[in-house]
C-alpha cells in the first residue's frame, strides 16, 4: 500500500483548505440557525402575510368572497400577471405567497370537479404554511356547501358566518418547522463546500502522480497501473468519507434532536449518496485534467456554478424554468431537490418515499457513469504511453 500511504502525505498540504472551508460551512450554518430563529419565531401569530391573488377567471361571487376572506387575514398586494414579475416579487420579498386562480375555476368548483389553485411561494416559511391553512380552510368549507346544492351567494354567506369562528395560534420558539428549515439550508449549502473540498483535493492529489518522471518510473516498475489506480481511488474514498463524516458530526452538534429523526436519517443517506458521486467527479477530473491550474479552475466553477444553478444559494422555487432545465443535467440539482422534499415529508410509506429514492438513484447514476468514463479514459491513456 505504498501509494495509499503516500496519498495522505501529499494530502497534508491541503489540510488548511479543509479546515478553512469547514469553518466557513459551520459559520454559515450557525448564521442560518440564528437568522431563522430570530426572524420567524413569532411571525406566525403576530404578522399578516403578504399575499397576491391573480384571478384568471371571471369576477364571481365565490372568488370575491374568497379574496375578501384573505384580506381579513393577510395583506393583499396587487401584482401584474406576468411570470417574471411574479418571481421578482417573491425574490425581493414583496409578497410571501401568490395564488393563481385558473380560468373556469368557479364553474368547475361548483360542478365538484375539484379544480386546483396554482401557487408560488417562498419555500418552507411560516407565511407559506399559514396561507395554505387559510386557503384549505376556505375551500374545504365551500366544498361541503357545494355538495348541499347551494348557489354561490348562499355559499358565500354561510362561509362568512362559519369563518368568524377563529382560533388563536401560538407558535413555540422551539418549533420543529423552524429547525427543519435551517437543516434544509445546512444540507443545501453542503453542496458548495463539499464539492469544492473533495473535487479540488482529489483532483490535485491525483494530478501530482502525473509528473512525467513518476509516471515513467511506475510504468517500468513491477507496480501495475491497476494497483496504482486502485490505491489512488482508495485514498480518495477515505478522504471523501472523512470529510462527509466531519460534516455529519457538525449537523448532530448543531441539530441534535432533528438529526435523530426519520428526516435526519434520510438527509444523511441522501448526502452519502451525493458524496459517492462527488468522489467520482473528483477522480474523473484528476484523471482527465493535466494541469493543477485547470483543476483549481474547474473545482471553483463546478462548486459555485452548481450551487447557483441548482438551488444551494437561491431556492429552486425562485429559479426560472430555463435555469432548472439546465440544472437537471447536474447531480447537485437532484441532491438539493431531495433535501427540499425530505424536510417536507409527513409520512414514510412507499408512495411518499418513492420520489426520494428515484432522485437518489439519479444522483448515483451520475457517479457510476463517471467511474465508467474514468476507466475508459485510463485504459486509452495507458495504451498511448
Amino acid at each position: 500500500m505504498i501509494v495509499f500511504n503516500n496519498y495522505f502525505k501529499v494530502l497534508k498540504k491541503y489540510s488548511s483548505m479543509i479546515i478553512t472551508y469547514t469553518i466557513i460551512f459551520v459559520a454559515f450554518a450557525v448564521f442560518a440557525t440564528n437568522a431563522n430563529t430570530t426572524n420567524t419565531s413569532d411571525s406566525f401569530s403576530s404578522t399578516k402575510t403578504n399575499v397576491a391573488v391573480i384571478n384568471r377567471d371571471q369576477e364571481t361571487v365565490l372568488i370575491e368572497s374568497f379574496v375578501n376572506y384573505l384580506g381579513d387575514n393577510a395583506e393583499i398586494k396587487e401584482l401584474k400577471d406576468d411570470e417574471e414579475a411574479l418571481r421578482d416579487a417573491l425574490f425581493y420579498r414583496e409578497v410571501d405567497y401568490i395564488l393563481i386562480i385558473p380560468e373556469n375555476f368557479t364553474d368547475d368548483f361548483m360542478a365538484s370537479k375539484n379544480p386546483k389553485i396554482d401557487t408560488m411561494n417562498i419555500p418552507d416559511s411560516y407565511s407559506m404554511k399559514y396561507t395554505e391553512i387559510l386557503l384549505n380552510r376556505y375551500l374545504n368549507i365551500a366544498k361541503v356547501y357545494v355538495a348541499s346544492d347551494m348557489d354561490q351567494v348562499e355559499i358565500a354567506e354561510n362561509i362568512k358566518i362559519d369563518l368568524k369562528l377563529n382560533a388563536n395560534i401560538i407558535l413555540s420558539e422551539n418549533s420543529n418547522m423552524d429547525t427543519s428549515v435551517t437543516i434544509n439550508y445546512f444540507f443545501n449549502f453542503f453542496n458548495y463546500t463539499f464539492l469544492m473540498i473533495c473535487v479540488y483535493i482529489v483532483g490535485m492529489v491525483i494530478n501530482s502522480y502525473k509528473n512525467s518522471n513518476i509516471k515513467r518510473r511506475n510504468l517500468v516498475s513491477s507496480f501495475s497501473y491497476k494497483k496504482l489506480n486502485f490505491q489512488l481511488f482508495l485514498g480518495s474514498f477515505c478522504l471523501t468519507l472523512a470529510v462527509w463524516l466531519i460534516y455529519i458530526i457538525i449537523s448532530f452538534i448543531l441539530y441534535p434532536g432533528s438529526m435523530l429523526t426519520n428526516h435526519g436519517l434520510l438527509l444523511i443517506i441522501n448526502s452519502f449518496v451525493f458524496s459517492i458521486t462527488v468522489l467520482a467527479i473528483g477522480f474523473f477530473i484528476g484523471s482527465v485534467v493535466k494541469s493543477r491550474e485547470a483543476t483549481d479552475g474547474i473545482a471553483n466553477v463546478l462548486s459555485l456554478g452548481s450551487s447557483f444553478l441548482c438551488g444551494a444559494f437561491v431556492p429552486q422555487e425562485l429559479l426560472g424554468s430555463t435555469v432548472l432545465s439546465i440544472a437537471q443535467f447536474l447531480p447537485s440539482y437532484w441532491f438539493i431537490k431531495n433535501n427540499n422534499e425530505i424536510v417536507t415529508l409527513t409520512s414514510y410509506d412507499l408512495s411518499s418515499l418513492q420520489p426520494i429514492l428515484i432522485n437518489m438513484l439519479i444522483v448515483l447514476a451520475f457517479g457510476i457513469a463517471l467511474f465508467v468514463a474514468n476507466n475508459v479514459v485510463s485504459r486509452l491513456r495507458l495504451k498511448d504511453s
